[in-house]
């Protein structure tokens, strides 16, 4: 266990509704700010409780691309951190969107800002846009996390091994984390140790949960991992 993910979940009337629907919505209204500020202050409220109790973790947060347009985003992100007491280096910022660094000036000082005060960066489901590579090249990012699309199909389509196997070889090359999404069973996990990608995140760990489950399946977790070594 490396860290978590903050993932933003919306109930109305008993309904779930899906963040590929609020989410973009959010964004073409004006509102993506206040949602992002609302998940931000819950997250790091809700991690600064299990960093009191666990120094390992780390925890990550998504961004919209249109985020990264707001000039003094860094400022806000550091006086939340100190808020809670919380070190900018275990927070990971994750982009959500692919955009176009080169064409974007301010977007590319807003993410050199983030990375000098500590923040790591990642771009997430690499692979899936058209620009995550020019991202790669010209971002000050630390981590990029392999899209799930790719991972979840890589023991049975010879083309999705070989993508996802350059995309591992690249990274490191590049000394960025790689982090694999939409791990669902042993064998996916096991292919993925075998290419050299040691960190994922999956159903086949844990689903998500509710921020006041978190230290019971933290508990139960580290529990476990003395049996095993015990054994």
């Amino acid at each position: 266990m490396t860290g978590f993910e903050a993932l933003a979940r919306w109930f109305l009337n008993g309904n779930f509704i899906p963040p590929t629907r609020f989410i973009p919505l959010a964004e073409r209204n004006g509102l993506i700010s206040k949602l992002t500020q609302v998940i931000v202050e819950k997250s790091l409220k809700h991690f600064s409780v299990i960093q009191a109790h666990y120094s390992q973790p780390t925890l990550s947060i998504n961004f919209s691309a249109l985020e990264l347009n707001v000039s003094n985003l860094p400022d806000l992100l550091r006086s939340k951190i100190a808020q809670h007491q919380i070190s900018s280096k275990r927070i990971i910022l994750e982009i959500t969107e692919t955009v176009l660094l080169e064409k974007n000036t301010l977007s590319l000082e807003v993410l050199t800002r983030l990375r000098l005060m500590g923040f790591k960066l990642s771009i997430d489901d690499f692979g899936a846009g058209y620009s995550s590579v020019n991202m790669l090249q010209n971002g000050p990012f630390t981590e990029l996390k392999i899209d799930r699309a790719f991972v979840s199909t890589i023991h049975c389509n010879e083309q999705s091994r070989i993508i996802v196997q350059s995309i591992i070889e690249m990274a490191k090359r590049l000394e960025l984390s790689i982090v694999a999404e939409g791990i669902e069973d042993q064998i996916t996990q096991d292919n993925l140790t075998k290419m050299g990608c040691l960190i994922g995140q999956g159903y086949y760990f844990s689903k998500p949960m509710p921020a006041n489950q978190v230290n019971n399946w933290l508990n139960t977790w580290y529990q476990d991992r003395k049996l095993a070594k015990a054994n």
